[in-house]
């Protein structure tokens, strides 16, 4: 997923993610224990896409970790996800550019 939107629409919902600790994807996670690193890289297909390496067990601990959690995890997501809130995008972004074409 380039974006992430997935993540954003989950973590604005109150529902935290568990990703891996590459791509565009890990720079949206607000929780650093919540991020799986990989343990390995490897080049791929005749393109050489850099792909990771997983274990399993990094993501269930990571999963466990959330899930027995006693913080306000969804307040975390609320707050990560704040500036994508129509209430600041509106006015940062869009109206600026739909009053340019005017």
């Amino acid at each position: 997923e380039g974006f992430g939107y997935p993540l954003v629409e989950s973590m604005a919902c109150g529902v935290p993610v568990v990703h891996g600790k590459t791509g565009g994807g890990m720079e949206l996670i607000p929780r650093n224990d919540w991020l799986v690193e990989p343990v390995a890289m490897r080049l791929d297909t005749i393109n050489n896409v850099y792909r990771p390496v997983w274990r399993p067990e990094p993501w269930a601990e990571a999963i466990l970790r959330l899930i027995e959690s006693t913080d306000d995890n969804e307040r975390v997501c609320a707050d990560a996800t704040e500036f994508l809130q129509w209430r600041n995008l509106w006015p940062s972004a869009w109206k600026k550019q739909i009053e340019s074409w005017t």
